[in-house]
């Protein structure tokens, strides 16, 4: 009787503490924002025009704040900020008249503070529709969506290698914080991998990029340069000289040597006739050499950085 007892009170204990998860459960379904499974639209999502107007939407339907945030550069720090508006499907959408291409835009989004989101509103949010983006090279990769032209490029007829994926392989950094002997067995065996497979290569190493690379692209937000190295390396306007009697007279002015002993020509003739001129007009040319432009310095000018 006493064990029947603690049996029949062990179940109604049981049984009521059932009865209250159910109800706790109840009530966070009821609390719980809605979730993706639960809504759906069928608008277009990310940046779609109509006529000369700008649509940008996106599918947030547990979001309780989203802001559209517009750049003009991709390093711009304040942006112009935008309030969308959510439709019944989750769906926060905002219209804007004269959105630029290769201008940039990212969101801000907030919503409840419950374990199973992480909501971060002063973080900018890629779209995730985009068809570009920019990113900084930080371990928070924080990114912006790149605005294309609305018109098509023309490919001129160009078309897909239409390789097997199985044929190609893509590095990204493949000997950043190697040792120098481990990064030129890196290199070699992409130089090998190569002859036989199609290699693409993510690098900040120009002068790895150049001693591997059939063709290069410089990317600053965008595309700004692709071609191959060889033919980019091109030759400048500038020389570099030494002479025995340390300077030398040039067409009557007389350039003297820099700290390092060597003195530098700016001229747009022909290298060889500058050299049998300075040798004519009597000067003892030790060493003579046109500077050429690298990777490196290609990046700097087209970027317009300085360091």
């Amino acid at each position: 009787m006493f064990i029947k007892s603690i049996s029949s009170l062990t179940i109604i204990t049981v049984f009521m503490l059932m009865m209250g998860c159910t109800a706790t459960e109840e009530n966070m379904q009821e609390q719980r924002p809605q979730t993706l499974h639960e809504k759906q639209s069928n608008k277009p999502m990310g940046l779609t025009w109509a006529g000369e107007r700008a649509f940008f939407r996106l599918f947030a339907p547990s979001a309780t704040t989203v802001e559209l945030v517009c750049f003009k550069a991709w390093d711009e720090e304040r942006g112009d900020s935008f309030p969308m508006s959510r439709d019944k499907d989750g769906v926060w959408e905002v219209a804007l008249e004269g959105a630029f291409p290769w201008q940039y835009y990212a969101y801000r989004i907030n919503g409840p503070a419950l374990n199973q989101y992480h909501y971060d509103f002063d973080r900018l949010i890629a779209d995730p529709y985009a068809r570009a983006v920019t990113r900084q090279n930080h371990y928070s990769y924080p990114s912006r969506t790149v605005i294309l032209p609305r018109e098509e490029y023309d490919w001129e007829g160009d078309d897909f290698t239409h390789l097997d994926i199985s044929d190609m392989v893509i590095l990204d950094e493949p000997t950043d914080s190697l040792d120098p002997g481990r990064a030129e067995e890196v290199r070699k065996a992409i130089s090998i991998l190569s002859t036989s497979q199609l290699v693409l290569l993510s690098t900040h190493n120009l002068t790895e990029a150049e001693e591997l690379c059939d063709t290069v692209a410089i990317i600053d937000g965008k595309l700004i340069m692709s071609g191959n190295p060889g033919e980019l390396d091109k030759a400048t306007d500038k020389f570099m000289m030494r002479s025995e009697s340390g300077s030398v007279n040039f067409r009557g002015e007389i350039l003297e040597p820099d700290s390092t002993g060597n003195i530098i020509l700016t001229c747009t003739d022909i290298p060889a006739d500058i050299l049998g001129e300075l040798i004519d007009t009597g000067n003892r040319i030790t060493y003579f050499k046109q500077y050429r432009r690298n990777l490196a310095s290609i990046f700097l000018e087209l970027t317009k950085r300085d360091n």
